[in-house]
């Protein structure tokens, strides 16, 4: 009897195999029984594993991969419209942004206690209790 597998599969299963995810990781993960099947969509299918393209000669394939990726999340998030999209992805880089800025200054403070003179930790004692 043939298995047959869902579109969510083998989309899924194409992503594993473009990102460099071995077989063996790809059929647990998606609970696919024969190994055999993988190499068989690869071959089926042209698939390419990122990693073995070269940027120079194959930037058009690289931009393929890439586009479809995002049209398959903005269709898994349920947007209504590349607009919506990009309006959360404005949002996101904001929160990034200001979080970036934070760690900077917290980091800043840190490297400024620990040049003064008030604060080493050579001349700190621990007690063991």
């Amino acid at each position: 009897m043939v298995q047959r597998y869902s579109d969510e599969i083998r989309n899924r299963a194409k992503e594993l195999w473009e990102t460099g995810s071995s077989t063996k990781d790809i059929i647990q993960e998606l609970k696919i029984i024969r190994e055999n099947t993988i190499y068989d969509w690869v071959k089926k299918n042209g698939w390419k594993r990122l990693s073995d393209l070269d940027p120079k000669k194959d930037e058009l394939e690289i931009f393929k991969i890439l586009a479809q990726r995002a049209k398959d999340f903005l269709l898994d998030q349920k947007f209504v419209s590349i607009t919506e999209a990009l309006k959360v992805y404005e949002k996101a880089l904001i929160k990034i942004k200001a979080r970036e800025k934070s760690t900077k200054k917290s980091k800043k403070k840190l490297e400024t206690l620990f040049e003064d003179d008030k604060f080493d930790l050579e001349d700190t004692e621990i007690y063991d209790d």
